[in-house]
């Protein structure tokens, strides 16, 4: 008599790498809140799975409420652990609500209130667990603390924990701080999503973000500087990525910016690529920032005595205009046109249909 074989069952330790993080990754993928995975129970089945699923479900955070910020940086959480080394592809902080004012999901308790107050000390703790991510998306709005009614040390404790977390992205390439996600209560008009107050600490912390491609504001009330400081930074990172991809300045609805700053930016060796969707020179209510001053500060920067022009001030004939073209400018004059050309196509400026004023917030 012939005995029935024994039959031979799959062992996952068995299976090809690459099965595997197929397998993982579609766990992950469908991971929700209605979902009936237990992704708890996995992580405890075995080494084996926890391996798998650990770097793929920190990979990216996504964060949308001021509680869930508070429980990702708590001293309990496991991302003080598991962020610092599998958190690379992005963080998302999404906090809904009205300039100024809370996040939603808090009743108006004291308790709620301090934590909406602490926003961006929570979102530059939560930056700080992600030294690696190459992403980041900042989508609340931050508040302009009172001089009288916010003390001295927590406006610096702020300030300083920002600038830290900032400086600590070194692998970061796209920095973004936008308006939260658009919802049934769409905000009209131009709402101050990065206050003045926050600037030096971004600009300070920029300084350590060698691998930034692309820094993207929205909303922007900058201070008395103009950017300045912003453009510093930026010059100073273009300037370390000399021979590597380009870096890029994205701007949209922003006060108080000087034409300097485009200018300084747009002149720097490499040059940083600024685009601009209404900018302007003070407030809303003033002057726009255009292509024309933008190119006289230019101008004023490469001849300030304005020597060169006064000395020929005739507008080029044939043979003058295919030496700007060809780059084989012969007289100081034609060297300063020949490079406000080139630094020109740096600067893209546009206006938003409608006007800032009234114009409702997008989806992004």
């Amino acid at each position: 008599m012939s005995s029935s074989p024994t039959s031979e069952h799959l062992q996952l330790t068995s299976m090809p790498s690459e099965i595997l993080h197929l397998i993982a990754q579609s766990y992950i993928d469908d991971l929700s809140s209605t979902s009936s995975n237990n992704i708890l129970s996995v992580l405890t089945t075995c080494t084996l799975f926890r391996n798998l699923l650990l770097p793929k479900l920190y990979a990216s955070i996504s964060i949308y409420s001021v509680n869930q910020l508070c429980l990702f940086v708590a001293p309990s959480s496991g991302a003080h652990i598991c962020s610092p080394e599998y958190t690379v592809d992005s963080i998302t902080i999404n906090i809904p609500g009205v300039p100024g004012g809370g996040d939603g999901t808090f009743a108006t308790s004291a308790k709620g209130m301090a934590r909406s107050r602490d926003r961006l000390l929570l979102a530059s703790q939560a930056l700080s667990l992600c030294p690696r991510v190459r992403n980041v998306s900042l989508e609340f709005f931050s508040i302009r603390h009172s001089e009288i009614l916010t003390s001295d040390e927590f406006r610096w404790k702020e300030a300083k924990a920002f600038e830290d977390a900032v400086k600590g992205l070194e692998r970061v390439e796209k920095f973004r701080w936008v308006p939260p996600r658009c919802d049934a209560n769409a905000i009209m008009g131009l709402s101050i999503v990065i206050v003045d107050q926050v600037i030096p600490s971004l600009a300070k912390g920029l300084m350590g973000c060698g691998q930034l491609q692309t820094l993207e504001l929205w909303n922007v009330m900058l201070p008395e500087s103009g950017g300045a400081d912003l453009a510093q930074s930026l010059i100073h990172i273009s300037n370390q990525r000399a021979g590597r991809a380009g870096l890029e300045l994205n701007l949209r609805s922003v006060t108080g910016l000087d034409p300097k700053t485009v200018s300084d930016l747009a002149l720097a060796r490499p040059p940083v690529k600024v685009n601009i969707a209404d900018g302007f020179v003070g407030s809303i209510w003033g002057a726009r920032i255009n292509k024309h001053v933008v190119e006289e500060c230019m101008r004023h920067t490469l001849d300030p005595t304005g020597s060169a022009s006064s000395s020929n001030r005739s507008s080029p004939d044939s043979s003058q205009a295919s030496s700007i073209s060809t780059s084989r400018a012969t007289t100081p004059e034609l060297l300063i046109q020949d490079t406000l050309t080139k630094a020109s196509e740096n600067v893209r400026i546009t206006v938003l249909q409608g006007g800032i004023a009234g114009s409702r917030i997008l989806p992004h």
